[in-house]
């Protein structure tokens, strides 16, 4: 068995304080759209939790049950996510020109306008997988007997 190279405590903290500075992107594009490039950043927890928490709308004014309206979250994730429109920084879902030309209250009405039902859901499953949510763990070793168990 190939034993892992023990890390300094200085190695340890960079790798950790680059994880924190890094946004992985990635550019995708959309066949319908004459391949229209889109770069997507990867979202951190809390900015994927405040989308989360502007899209929930209240389904029983009694109890005060909450539900979030997919729909509306999913669209704001693209728009959180985008950085660039056709490789272009200047161009993003709150352009101008964009908004105008639909008469848009905001730029998650543009992304509806934009993209098919479908193409709303790929695009928000690259941006979560881009961020990390189907990534998994790789279990190294059993540590022991003296582990908790972490079934």
């Amino acid at each position: 068995m190939e034993q892992k190279k023990q890390l300094s405590q200085e190695d340890i903290l960079n790798t950790l304080f680059a994880a924190a500075e890094e946004t992985p992107e990635m550019e995708i594009s959309i066949p319908r759209l004459n391949n229209l490039t889109f770069t997507l950043k990867a979202l951190r927890d809390g900015e994927i939790e405040r989308v989360q928490k502007r899209h929930m709308k209240v389904v029983n004014a009694r109890t005060n049950e909450k539900e979030l309206d997919k729909d509306a979250y999913y669209r704001a994730l693209i728009v959180a996510a985008t950085v660039a429109i056709g490789g272009n920084p200047a161009i993003k879902w709150n352009h101008e020109q964009l908004l105008a030309r639909w008469n848009a209250a905001d730029a998650e009405n543009v992304v509806k306008r934009v993209f098919l039902a479908g193409e709303i859901v790929m695009i928000v499953d690259k941006i979560l997988k881009l961020s990390g949510h189907y990534d998994t763990a790789e279990e190294l070793n059993n540590l022991g007997e003296d582990s908790p168990n972490v079934d």
